[in-house]
């Protein structure tokens, strides 16, 4: 392109002059604070609100949540120790048939 184009010419003495509405930047911010309103409705926080809308019932399910965390653990720490004693016996037993032949063939007839 030449210096003489009157194209660039043109494109160069084009001024651009926007304007803004009086109330434009309280009108974004409106906006902004109304879909962040509704945004906090339908997020998980306010699933939570509506599933718990006053203190106490918060407190109640977190105490309930916590008597039946300890509960199962005590049940699981029971289980586990009697399953646990049981296999210790049997494991007991097996050794003992694997180290003394005699108590093999005793073993053997009592089943």
């Amino acid at each position: 392109m030449n210096d003489n184009d009157p194209i660039r010419e043109r494109l160069q003495a084009w001024k651009v002059e926007p304007t803004v509405p009086n109330r434009f930047h309280a009108d974004v911010w409106a906006r902004i604070r109304e879909r962040e309103e509704a945004r906090e409705a339908t997020s998980w926080a306010g699933f939570v609100g509506w599933l718990f809308p006053s203190r106490t019932t918060w407190q109640l399910a977190a105490v309930t949540a916590a008597v039946l965390i300890v509960a199962g653990a005590g049940l699981g720490n029971l289980t586990g120790a009697s399953a646990n004693e049981r296999s210790r016996a049997e494991l007991a037993v097996r050794y003992a048939q694997t180290v003394d032949p005699y108590l093999q063939l005793t073993h053997a007839f009592t089943k």
